[in-house]
């Protein structure tokens, strides 16, 4: 059984898998320290069973953890793989009124052919205009993962980079008490806000496909 004290990060169980011949992704479930579940999407060329073999051998090489092969699922379907729903968000649209001292971002993404927007509120200063569209663009987000993620926007910046100015942003994902801190980075071409939403998409991209498919 996998020992909790020296488990890795999660990005560093599923990078591992992902390495294994046949496996075009995996996501590994995480509660209180140990491997609760792992789930793999296989090419229709590999038998299953080899795949659950191949993921405890390699944990067994890479980390020294011996893994449950009841905790492994394969996912095949008529012999094509079952990708989840596509996760890669298109910006569609952002908005920003402001009234007195208060101000509203609105950001409208587009997941397959689906729209979901976001909202939120603060005060209406210059800077904050740029937080307020990174939350709002969060809130988008988890109106897509239907609230199975939390997202707490922790930093937005944008830094002079050579003759360019790149926008960041730090994100701190919040999910079955677990939390992950991810940052995404875009180069701004022309409108900031536009760059910084595109920067929280960045972070939080790979964190997506399997939270769609739950």
């Amino acid at each position: 059984m996998e020992d909790a004290t020296i488990l890795p990060a999660q990005e560093d169980l599923e990078a591992c898998l992902t390495e294994v011949r046949g496996i075009s992704a995996a996501r590994v479930v995480i509660a209180k320290g140990q491997i609760e579940a792992i789930h793999i999407l296989a090419e229709p060329d590999r038998n299953p069973k080899q795949v659950v073999r191949d993921v405890e051998s390699a944990l067994q090489a890479r980390f020294g953890i011996d893994i449950d092969h009841k905790k492994i699922s394969v996912a095949q379907v008529n012999g094509q793989i079952q990708f989840p729903p596509s996760a890669r968000p298109r910006l569609v649209a952002i908005g920003f009124t402001a009234s007195n001292n208060r101000a509203t971002a609105r950001v409208e993404l587009e997941f397959g052919r689906d729209l979901y927007e976001g909202e939120a509120e603060g005060p209406n200063t210059s800077f904050n205009k740029l937080r307020l569209t990174a939350a709002a663009a969060l809130k988008a987000i988890e109106s897509f993962t239907r609230q199975r993620c939390t997202f707490l926007l922790e930093d937005v910046a944008v830094v002079p980079t050579g003759r360019w100015e790149t926008a960041v942003v730090v994100v701190t994902a919040l999910t079955q008490g677990r939390e992950e801190r991810l940052a995404g980075a875009v180069l701004v071409e022309g409108d900031r806000a536009e760059a910084v939403v595109k920067a929280t998409l960045s972070a939080v991209n790979r964190r997506l496909s399997f939270l769609s498919a739950k």
